[in-house]
């Protein structure tokens, strides 16, 4: 039988040595997780759609058939 505990919810809570507070968000897959902060969601979201963006693209000219020289003098990656 289960103890009478108390609980809390909606407070800090510690993730491997990560504070992760209400409102965080969590993003993981099979490779890690991040935790991105609630105050810096937005900005986060602008990078990550922006970098997103810059993939699809560099897709598409791989598949219109660029070479490694014009897609790095495109994007200046790959």
């Amino acid at each position: 039988m289960f103890g009478k505990e108390p609980i809390a919810v909606n407070v800090p809570v510690c993730c491997g040595g990560v504070i992760v507070n209400p409102g965080d968000l969590i993003v993981a897959d099979e490779i890690g997780v991040a935790v991105v902060p609630y105050n810096e969601l937005e900005a986060v979201y602008k990078k990550a759609r922006a970098q997103a963006d810059l993939e699809i693209a560099t897709r598409e000219e791989i598949l219109r058939g660029a070479t490694v020289d014009e897609l790095l003098a495109k994007f200046g990656r790959i």
